[in-house]
């Protein structure tokens, strides 16, 4: 196997296993074992009138195991974003060059 491909692997084993992702899924499940959080949830995916839908966000905010299940989730984010700008860095544009 290809040695990149075996330390993205390996990264990837690395991530799976850290606390980063047991709080996530932890905290995924605490929200979605909560009625009140899914419903609330549920009704800001259909809803398009945004003075709704953000008075939806400020209620799910209130709630400390979605605050910090979002928290976590922006961390990981964070983290990805980071990785795949180190890829572009390293692979460039990902489009071939015009030879003149």
């Amino acid at each position: 196997m290809n040695e990149i491909m075996k330390k993205t692997y390996e990264l990837i084993d690395v991530l799976e296993s850290s606390e980063l992702m047991k709080d996530i899924d932890m905290y995924r499940r605490r929200i979605e074992n909560n009625k009140e959080l899914s419903s609330l949830i549920q009704e800001g995916n259909s809803v398009d009138d945004e003075y709704v839908l953000l008075d939806i966000k400020r209620r799910l905010y209130k709630n400390s195991d979605y605050k910090n299940y979002m928290n976590k989730y922006n961390e990981l984010m964070y983290l990805v974003m980071d990785i795949n700008q180190r890829y572009n860095e390293l692979l460039g544009k990902g489009s071939c060059r015009k030879w003149k």
